[in-house]
């Protein structure tokens, strides 16, 4: 618009009406396509609607951790697409909730050294890449609180997240590939598998 670029995004709010916020990013047009779709797909992962109070009246801030991210997993599932749904589903019902559970913290409560100490322990099982992605839910739901004005300020903001390893992808060589397609030619899954490897699908 203008000449800039915005990022435009679309969500269903709670009545079911379609909005659809404008959000500038102040990047001329010409030469910054690349960074207007990286920041297209950051706010898609971050961005809070804004909502009725009213109707979040059964937050509060003597509310186990615990609860509230279930509470927030709930209300998240109107505002995003299927698929970030059940990725956020599976962090906070596997991961989240079930260890801030046991610790018996409130909201209220909750300070950064508590998702530190989460943090850190989880390292003994996934990589630093996974738990960059638990503390991106746990960072945008008490988001969400401080939005609301249930909570001052949000404590993921003062924790240390490890540094992710730089991804190089693995992939089979000619050679292999040829020898991938030998041996499945007769499988009942083998004219898939060449269509997998053709396409690069995951």
């Amino acid at each position: 618009k203008n000449g800039y670029y915005y990022v435009v995004l679309s969500y269903m709010d709670p009545q079911g009406k379609r909005k659809q916020p404008w959000i500038p990013t102040n990047l001329p047009e010409r030469g910054n396509k690349r960074r207007a779709e990286d920041l297209l797909l950051h706010y898609r992962q971050t961005y809070v609607p804004p909502v009725d109070l009213q109707s979040e009246s059964d937050l509060s801030r003597n509310m186990l951790f615990a609860d509230y991210m279930e509470t927030w997993l709930e209300t998240t599932r109107k505002y995003v697409e299927k698929t970030t749904f059940g990725s956020y589903s599976t962090i906070v019902k596997k991961g989240v909730a079930p260890y801030f559970r046991k610790l018996g913290v409130k909201v209220e409560d909750l300070q950064p050294r508590h998702l530190q100490t989460y943090y850190n322990k989880q390292l003994a099982d996934v990589s630093p890449r996974t738990v960059h992605h638990y503390h991106c839910v746990i960072h945008k739901a008490l988001k969400y609180l401080v939005r609301l004005d249930v909570i001052p300020s949000n404590p993921a903001d003062r924790v240390e997240l490890p540094k992710c390893n730089k991804y190089v992808a693995d992939h089979y060589t000619e050679d292999e590939l040829n020898h991938l397609f030998e041996v499945t030619k007769k499988h009942p899954l083998g004219l898939l598998i060449k269509v997998t490897a053709f396409y690069g699908l995951r």
